[in-house]
């Protein structure tokens, strides 16, 4: 079974601790503003039947993560259900990487998803048991 966690941004739950490190609380801020909140990230969960929907294009890896199609703030339907899918955290991670230019975050701030969900990755993977 695919776990789902609490959030789709693990960092947005520790937003009041970076507010301790003064130059990260931008960081933190960023993610918080860019997180779907609780009640639509489990919307979305539902309405995608609790699994990845890319899960035919390969092997899951990863918790189940609610991603928007739009990351553009400006746009009304921003936190609406309809602006997002559920992905685990590979396939999230994918879209970052295919949708850079065109899914309304500018390029620094989709370097940096791309970089902390490379790192959920990372922490998915069992380094022991690969074979080469």
């Amino acid at each position: 079974m695919t776990e789902v966690g609490k959030s789709t941004e693990p960092e947005r739950e520790l937003f009041g601790s970076l507010l301790l490190y003064g130059g990260l609380a931008v960081t933190g801020l960023l993610l918080s503003q860019f997180a779907f909140t609780s009640r639509v990230r489990e919307q979305i969960l539902k309405r995608d039947g609790y699994k990845c929907v890319e899960e035919g294009n390969g092997e899951c890896i990863g918790g189940l993560e609610a991603s928007h199609l739009d990351h553009n703030r400006d746009n009304k339907w921003y936190n609406d259900p309809e602006n997002g899918i559920t992905l685990c955290t590979k396939h999230h991670y994918y879209q970052h990487i295919r949708e850079e230019g065109r899914n309304g975050l500018i390029k620094k701030h989709n370097q940096y998803a791309i970089q902390k969900l490379k790192e959920r990755l990372l922490g998915y993977i069992n380094f022991d048991n690969l074979n080469f």
